[in-house]
């Protein structure tokens, strides 16, 4: 018989639990999350490591939900679908804070929205100052990584 006391699984996985739970719910530590896979992205964006996540994203999926069928590549699936519920459940929380959260009264509002339009604006005049002898074909790119940020730091 062994004298080492283990607690029984339940107790083990709640505790476990509680520990993520905490993690995700603070702010701070999804903010730095967030930055760190930033980090992370440009590094390898920058270095011979992005071959290899290119062949990731190009790896060939299939769904098939009764008669519909879809046949796409990975980056696709995360472009098209990933970020079409990203921006819905952004889409949900905006609307519940403007009708009945913190953000229903207009004074209230007014800070987070001008915020909003700078996030939208100096991206992409910054990025149009600096390829200004370039046809301003990725301008929108800037644009769209403001709001995963905002929401890391909320």
């Amino acid at each position: 018989m062994s004298s080492i006391y283990r607690e029984p699984a339940v107790v083990r996985r709640i505790s476990q639990r509680s520990s993520l739970k905490r993690i995700t719910s603070n702010s701070t530590i999804a903010a730095a999350v967030m930055v760190l896979a930033a980090l992370i992205a440009l590094v390898v964006a920058n270095s011979p490591a992005h071959e290899v996540v290119r062949e990731i994203l190009e790896v060939q999926m299939s769904f098939s939900f009764g008669m519909i069928h879809a046949h796409m590549a990975l980056e696709t699936f995360v472009n098209d679908f990933l970020m079409a519920i990203f921006f819905l459940l952004v889409g949900i929380e905006l609307k519940y804070e403007v009708t009945v959260g913190q953000l229903r009264k207009p004074r209230q509002a007014m800070l987070p929205m001008l915020a909003a339009v700078g996030g939208v604006a100096v991206p992409a005049l910054i990025y149009l100052a600096l390829n200004a002898s370039t046809a301003p074909h990725g301008w929108a790119t800037p644009i769209a990584t403001d709001i995963a940020f905002a929401l890391g730091v909320m």
